[in-house]
């Protein structure tokens, strides 16, 4: 389970810096780095190419923006399963015990954060698995790829049948 988390994150990861790598062609802010003032301060700074110091500052796993933008959705995938699976059990039991949005979020959020933290984070096992991500052959990337997606899939299936009973039986 911690390996095919790893590479959801893998892939998310991946999925954020194709995406920047998309939008900074048409991104006006780019524009500016190119004008004589910036080029001058950047300069001063010691860097010679702006925009391949951010694509550098994107695609770093350790502190880049597609690493945070990737923690982000990681962890409200894993909020929206444990709520499900919290709605689904307030669903079992709902004669015994009502558990208010604001508890579920809560415990949601602690227990996403936590499972994470244990799954991804602790020693930033995330950076070992990415670089054995990175050296797998086609046809491992390819098997890992589609068991992922269908642990990927379990996990929507659930928050899907979970809010959509809640809709249905409350």
């Amino acid at each position: 389970m911690k390996l095919y988390w790893n590479f959801i994150y893998y892939l998310i990861y991946k999925l954020n810096y194709k995406i920047h790598l998309i939008f900074k062609r048409i991104n006006p802010v780019l524009l500016l780095y190119k004008t004589k003032h910036a080029k001058k301060r950047f300069k001063k700074r010691g860097i010679s190419d702006p925009i391949k110091e951010l694509d550098k500052y994107w695609k770093n796993p350790d502190i880049g923006l597609s690493e945070m933008y990737s923690s982000v959705w990681i962890n409200m995938l894993c909020i929206l399963f444990f709520m499900g699976l919290i709605r689904l059990v307030n669903l079992t039991l709902h004669n015994n015990m009502h558990v208010p949005f604001n508890g579920q979020l809560i415990a949601s959020v602690i227990l996403s954060l936590y499972t994470n933290y244990i799954l991804l984070f602790r020693k930033k096992f995330y950076l070992i698995c990415f670089k054995k991500f990175d050296k797998m052959n086609k046809t491992e990337h390819t098997t890992l790829f589609i068991k992922s997606v269908a642990i990927w899939l379990l996990f929507i299936t659930i928050i899907v049948v979970s809010f959509f009973l809640t809709i249905n039986f409350s």
